[in-house]
């Protein structure tokens, strides 16, 4: 029988990113933020820890990689396995990708198994139906759609004794959306796309919404109990997310001081991406992209917790997806409802974005819902697609809203809006190019974002709508910009023919 030895003779945790990952309690854990910060290592650090805790019986773990090649090529996790685990008195199983480590009875039927594989393609994760997972990870987790992430969460249940776990390891990528969704909607991550260092660690709780399938985020566990009285403490995940950067790896500076100019040498795209930018080290930017757009800049959009004058006209602009998450469409369309003030001073006011992805049915009762509460005084604008059901669908939600003004506006060729004829354009990966109606509908509110005139409330959103606006027509999602675009054209339709001529029209008066 191998020795088994305790992990703090065989590795330690460096102090900073990898303790807090080390001792963090969260069910979800991630850590992340530039290549060199000491991930890997993490990740399987708290798969051998298990192993060693007090009573802990046939734990049972999977390392994942999106791909077999990723998987298997020097210097990838199991690689660093074979060299990190049989310290911890792990037995190598080169046969079936896996490392034993024996429980100190000696009993076969109790020894510890951590197996290394891939979920190549989509639908992959169904084939863990019935599978027991102590512990989860995810290498480079943002490779992953989020369809295979949360189904293994479902694997999590154990006979060890121990609390299961998913912990996983990343580089900023603003292609994953739904990983920049996850950390932004946390908090994790600030406007500029830059992780935030006082939330690093920061522990927070989850609860997914059963009418809308959002995340929902609180402080405490209490604090969501007390607003979902129908679960159990068990009910609620908690989740975190450890910032770690280069710097933070003294170990790998001292080993390879030149690591950090290799990554200086990268192209811009990739080089803020990965390290970010400036004197401080803040790790990489997750909205650093070459699929960037030509419409917003990044900062284009102003943060305010007021508007800057008297909001004179509302209307709430709708984007429909009208469709929920399913094995074929693991991420559709997202119906966007954004609250939009034409100020005093001719400033447009983001004032609220509502987001969720639900069937036809569940997404008129929320646009019904979402008027009620807003009032007669904010007008509603809807976005018709062209064809018999978008006519049907804008008809529906008409026959619903009694009461309130209703525009339902057809995207589609003609002179004011572009022509769609060839769009949308497939591009790298699953990014598409935004048609050129939405592109001209989405154009006047550009021009004075351009000028510091369009503002949006401080909201947990904002990090959101700023990731959609900077990558606009080039985003794999537009749903919030066209949410906006449809109320901006119903502030246009009665007080003049363009955007400019409207703000004219009101310093007039």
């Amino acid at each position: 029988m191998a020795e088994l030895v305790h992990p703090a003779d065989a590795w330690q945790p460096q102090a900073g990113p990898q303790v807090t990952f080390a001792t963090t309690a969260a069910d979800i854990a991630i850590i992340g933020g530039s290549p060199g910060g000491g991930k890997s290592v993490s990740c399987l650090y708290e798969a051998a820890k298990l192993c060693h805790l007090p009573g802990a019986k046939r734990v049972r773990g999977t390392v994942f990689r999106r791909d077999e090649a990723s998987l298997l090529r020097g210097g990838s996790i199991w690689d660093r396995a074979t060299e990190m685990l049989p310290a911890f008195g792990g037995t190598i199983r080169r046969d079936d990708l896996s490392v034993t480590i024996e429980h100190p009875d000696g009993q076969i039927e109790d020894q510890h198994r951590l197996d290394f594989r891939h979920l190549h393609r989509l639908g992959t994760e169904r084939t863990y139906d019935g599978s027991e997972q102590d512990i989860i990870i995810f290498e480079e987790i943002q490779e992953f759609e989020a369809a295979q992430f949360w189904y293994m969460v479902s694997r999590l249940r154990t006979r060890s004794g121990l609390r299961p776990r998913v912990r996983a390891s990343c580089n900023p990528d603003p292609d994953c959306e739904w990983l920049v969704e996850l950390l932004v909607g946390g908090g994790y991550l600030g406007p500029d796309g830059y992780a935030l260092p006082d939330r690093s660690g920061a522990v927070r709780f989850i609860v997914r919404d059963e009418a809308t399938d959002e995340l929902l985020w609180y402080d405490t566990r209490e604090a969501a109990l007390d607003e979902h009285h129908g679960l159990l403490a068990e009910d609620v995940l908690s989740f975190t997310f450890v910032l770690s950067r280069l710097s933070d790896n003294a170990a790998l500076l001292r080993r390879d001081p030149s690591y950090r100019g290799k990554l200086r040498m990268q192209l811009r795209k990739d080089r803020v991406r990965l390290l970010g930018e400036g004197p401080v080290d803040r790790g990489g930017c997750w909205f650093s992209t070459d699929a960037t757009g030509d419409f917003f800049s990044l900062d284009a959009l102003r943060v305010a917790d007021d508007p800057p004058s008297t909001v004179i006209r509302w209307v709430r602009g709708w984007d429909f997806g009208s469709s929920e998450p399913s094995a074929k469409e693991p991420d559709p369309d997202w119906t966007e409802g954004a609250k939009v003030g034409l100020c005093e001073g001719g400033d447009l006011w983001v004032d609220d974005l509502m987001s969720f992805q639900l069937g036809p049915t569940a997404t008129t009762a929320e646009v019904v819902e979402t008027a009620q509460t807003d009032g007669l005084l904010v007008e509603v604008a809807v976005f018709q697609d062209a064809g018999a059901a978008g006519k049907r669908d804008a008809a529906t939600i008409v026959a619903e809203l009694q009461g309130h003004e209703i525009t339902a506006h057809v995207v589609h060729s003609d002179r004011r809006h572009g022509d769609e004829k060839g769009t949308p354009v497939a591009r790298s990966g699953k990014r598409t190019k935004s048609s050129l109606a939405k592109q001209a509908l989405a154009r006047p509110w550009a021009l004075l974002a351009g000028k510091g005139r369009v503002w949006m409330r401080r909201a947990p959103w904002n990090a959101k709508l700023r990731y959609q606006t900077h990558r606009f027509p080039n985003a794999q999602k537009d749903d919030a910009v066209d949410a906006i675009s449809c109320a901006v054209r119903q502030l246009q339709e009665d007080v003049g023919t363009s955007l400019v001529e409207a703000m004219a029209k009101v310093r007039r008066t």
